[in-house]
């Protein structure tokens, strides 16, 4: 079974103890049954029959000791495989590079990281339960053998062909899952497009109506049909074994008497203990369509994992070291300049798009540059390019003439703070160790934001802001970040006039003042005397360049 493979592979103390506890929960469930069986055979008015309320009694304590002890360490180990599972994608999550974050897919790993990995949770303690059923099922077959030969083959045979059968149609069930959960990570991406994109499609009624007809809704009824089509296999599972119980008693109640007549008087006995064996095979039937989920989890977890690590970069195994060793790996620069660099975005089917260069560019330190161009023009692609969140495919940059490689790459980044125009502002002030409170309390004032949050203890204490306000948030940040280089991709475009004013004429000024180089991608041609130098691109690429 993949998921107890699963389990196994990721838990350093893995131990087979608390299957055998399991196990023993499951004969002692047989035990408790047959002395019930016993008991009511030798059942006599106004007697008390001591002995087998003393047997009942030590099988029920030592039943109860085992099963809970099975549950409590097993969940315990689960959820520490499952921890350890979760930080080490999380870990190669922020260890991989942009692009390849951007080919797996936000649904594929918010699936793996939170659906698959609540799905193996959740479904612990019935498969669990289930190992001791079937436990429970062995011990009855082995009493029916006990009994009487004939039921036990007649038992193994009415088994074993119910089996195939089911056999058969669980691997159709689970190739229904395995499409359903792809078709899912799907859906999550189609409905993170829905949440996203909410003001472009409340604005654009069209694109809206389109979005909504043409993608969300065949997406969704191609999920339910899919969901359907499983359930159904699942009903049908179910309504077969629950009927299997069945057919296994009738087999023994009408069959026993025509084969051997003899054993008739065992039938009671056999039947008894059938009824009881209703309850564990229900369960275990119940728990077929869980292990089948199970594993698909674990498959795409491992698929994600394994993608992960296929993008795995260079910088990966460095980015521990740098945190334990920044404060003493700082890099300064004269000037940065970008030869050839050159970079073309692939399809799924690896069909080339869209392309940028070759760029050939520089900015010295102190420099503040503006970039123009149309929406399109590669403007964000080029600023990935610069900070290095994407790799070009030819050309090279340069810092003061040295080609950037990998032993310094992390301390190159760590020049820039970088506002882009899809920014995510975090609430906690991470990665900032020296906070002036006092010139936290003048941003806020400058930002005018000071009446409507605060940052204490580290924290920003709310995030419910207008576009603009959290890209001034963001700006403060930045500034408490104390970078050398500061990157701007649209930064203005949603502050009022009189901050856009502000933002161009008294801060990049000052920042320039402090020595601060600046990078701003920027349609405000108002404020193009600001800048010491402009570049143009257009169509990815560098068209046009005025001092």
């Amino acid at each position: 079974m993949l998921f107890l493979d699963f389990i196994k592979q990721e838990h350093q103390e893995f131990s087979y103890y608390p299957i055998f506890m399991a196990a023993a929960s499951g004969i002692l469930n047989g035990a408790l049954a047959v002395i019930i069986i016993y008991a009511a055979q030798h059942a006599q008015p106004h007697e008390l029959n001591f002995r087998y309320l003393l047997m009942f009694a030590v099988a029920l304590l030592a039943f109860w000791v085992s099963k809970r002890y099975t549950l409590n360490y097993n969940t315990i180990q689960v959820e520490q495989a499952l921890e350890k599972v979760r930080m080490r994608i999380a870990d190669k999550i922020r260890k991989t590079n942009l692009k390849s974050f951007e080919d797996i897919g936000k649904g594929r790993l918010y699936s793996a990281l939170n659906t698959d990995l609540l799905t193996l949770s959740q479904y612990t303690p019935f498969i669990i339960n289930a190992s001791g059923s079937l436990v429970m099922i062995v011990f009855a077959l082995g009493f029916i053998l006990f009994v009487s030969f004939t039921a036990f083959i007649l038992a193994v045979a009415v088994t074993l062909v119910s089996l195939v059968y089911f056999y058969t149609k669980q691997r159709k069930l689970n190739a229904k899952l395995q499409e359903t959960t792809q078709k899912q990570n799907e859906y999550f991406d189609t409905l993170s497009d829905l949440l996203d994109g909410f003001k472009e499609l409340k604005i654009n009624t069209l694109k809206s109506n389109c979005f909504y007809n043409q993608r969300l809704r065949p997406l969704s009824s191609s999920m339910e049909s899919l969901k359907i089509e499983t359930g159904l296999t699942f009903n049908h599972l179910n309504v077969f074994t629950q009927s299997f119980s069945f057919i296994l008693m009738a087999s023994i109640i009408f069959i026993i008497p025509t084969l051997t007549p003899e054993n008739t008087k065992i039938i009671p006995q056999v039947a008894a203990i059938l009824l009881f064996v209703i309850g564990p095979l229900s369960e275990i039937v119940g728990v077929m369509p869980l292990i089948a989920r199970s594993n698909a989890a674990v498959q795409n977890i491992c698929s994600v994992e394994s993608d992960l690590d296929t993008y795995r970069s260079n910088e990966a195994n460095k980015i521990d070291n740098f945190t334990r060793q920044a404060t003493d790996q700082k890099i300064n620069f004269s000037e940065i300049c970008c030869q050839d660099i050159q970079f073309t975005y692939y399809n799924q089917q690896q069909i080339p798009g869209f392309h940028v260069g070759p760029i050939n560019f520089s900015i010295k330190r102190g420099e503040t540059v503006f970039i123009i161009g149309g929406n399109g023009s590669g403007k964000s692609t080029f600023l990935k390019l610069l900070t290095t969140l994407y790799q070009p495919a030819s050309g090279q940059l340069l810092l003061d003439g040295r080609r950037i490689h990998d032993n310094i790459l992390l301390q190159y980044r760590d020049l820039f703070s970088v506002i882009f125009s899809d920014f995510h502002l975090f609430k906690e002030l991470y990665g900032i160790t020296h906070i002036d409170q006092q010139r936290v309390a003048d941003l806020l004032e400058i930002m005018q934001l000071a009446e409507r949050c605060q940052i204490t203890n580290d924290r920003i204490s709310d995030l419910n802001l207008s576009t603009g306000q959290m890209k001034r948030m963001a700006l403060i940040v930045a500034l408490l970040e104390d970078k050398p280089i500061y990157i701007f991709d649209e930064w203005a475009a949603d502050q009022d006039p009189d901050f856009r004013r502000y933002f161009y004429n008294t801060i990049i000024p000052q920042m320039k003042e402090q020595g601060k180089t600046i990078i701003a991608a920027t349609h405000d041609d108002h404020y193009f005397h600001v800048a010491d130098r402009i570049i143009k691109l257009d169509a990815g690429m560098l068209v046009e360049s005025n001092r």
